[in-house]
């Protein structure tokens, strides 16, 4: 699956690729948090399944916009078909009305990423880029798939505008 999900990928022709594991608490397997204290946690990869989320952007002639896949597996083969696109409008009541749609985890996170941090606000504003997004972890599984999803975003969008030395 990780190579059919790669295959594919590079098949868009992305600027950068990021690649997200799930995770597994070790001592609370219902919360990272408990109360004051952080629980150990470590990322974990399946067996035939990556259990990550996968981000990609790359730079396009129009309008900014947003694509997030699903991954159809039948037999051993792997297909993608877009599960929802959408156009990546860069006003703040525009991204507000998303966050009670189905990918307002990533409206929110690319909200909150714009409001705090201006040097990547106005480099977002200047580019005209198509963000794509696949998860293979399962929803509600206690996998750590929100937080996967929003690593993924904040470590794509800093490595795609080089907002920090990241190697």
């Amino acid at each position: 699956m990780l190579n059919s999900i790669i295959r594919f990928l590079y098949s868009i022709n992305p600027d950068i690729i990021v690649q997200a594991p799930s995770r597994i608490n070790l001592i609370n397997p219902l919360d990272a948090v408990e109360g004051d204290f952080w629980m150990p946690s470590v990322a974990i990869n399946g067996k035939t399944n990556p259990l990550s989320v996968f981000f990609y952007i790359k730079k396009i002639d129009q309008e900014s916009r947003l694509k997030v896949y699903e991954l159809k597996k039948i037999s051993n083969k792997c297909s993608f078909e877009v599960k929802s696109e959408e156009k990546l409008s860069i006003s703040r009541e525009n991204f507000k009305q998303k966050f009670n749609r189905e990918n307002k985890l990533i409206f929110a996170t690319i909200s909150r990423f714009l409001e705090t941090y201006s040097y990547f606000k106005e480099n977002f504003l200047k580019e005209n880029i198509e963000i794509g997004l696949i998860t293979t972890i399962p929803l509600q599984s206690g996998l750590g798939g929100s937080a996967a999803i929003i690593i993924a975003i904040l470590y794509g969008f800093a490595k795609f505008f080089n907002i920090y030395k990241i190697h």
